[in-house]
């Protein structure tokens, strides 16, 4: 489910409305959390995060997705070192 979440988390934090340039920017941490196998987790800080969006976070956006573990199979076989 992670796989489909997040990049609709994207497309909608792109169509969103820009953030003023004095809001603050979020806490980290949220970005990580939006990486979550826990989807309730993953959507809330995907919203905080589209709350403020600003165009820069995108790159940050596909750093941690290319750093996330390869998916595995639901026969537990793996695609890689764990």
């Amino acid at each position: 489910m992670r796989t489909t979440v997040l990049p609709l988390a994207m497309v909608a934090a792109l169509l969103a409305s820009p953030a003023s340039s004095d809001a603050a920017d979020p806490d980290i941490r949220l970005f990580f959390e939006a990486a979550s196998r826990d989807e309730e987790e993953a959507r809330a800080a995907l919203e905080r995060i589209s709350a403020g969006w600003r165009d820069a976070y995108a790159a940050l956006i596909v750093d941690l997705v290319r750093l996330m573990p390869p998916p595995q199979r639901r026969t537990g076989q793996s695609f890689g070192e764990n």
